[in-house]
């Protein structure tokens, strides 16, 4: 598993690009990359390219996600609802739909794309 998180100068949004076979681990790495990066850099929207990766968790560990996202995000002092997500995948939709079914019900902004240019459109969207 291979993953990259970056900011976005020029769109305000933290980028992630991964590659490989996502386990909760790697998930729960790039989750605080991408908190700790949010926090720093003052910018709650972000871009998730999973397209070249799959979802190597059960669906337990698919549901846990959304509560680890809201702890790692209220250790920050943040208030997990502000964060603005946009999951790009290729693979896997029936999984990741799960995750974005999960993480609404958690009132938390995540949304699924299959196209990487209308998830950057919707993140900058007010």
């Amino acid at each position: 598993m291979y993953h990259t998180v970056t900011y976005n100068e020029e769109l305000h949004i933290i980028e992630t690009v991964s590659q490989g076979a996502l386990s909760l681990a790697e998930a729960r790495e790039i989750i605080s990359e991408i908190t700790q990066l949010s926090k720093a850099k003052d910018c709650y929207r972000c871009l998730s390219d999973y397209r070249q990766s799959t979802l190597a968790m059960s669906s337990f560990e698919i549901h846990d996600i959304p509560r680890i996202v809201a702890d790692k995000v209220t250790e920050l002092g943040l208030a997990p609802s502000m964060i603005k997500r946009a999951v790009v995948v290729a693979q896997d939709l029936e999984d990741f739909r799960f995750y974005e079914t999960v993480s609404y019900n958690r009132n938390q902004s995540v949304k699924l794309f299959l196209n990487i240019d209308e998830a950057r459109q919707w993140l900058v969207e007010k």
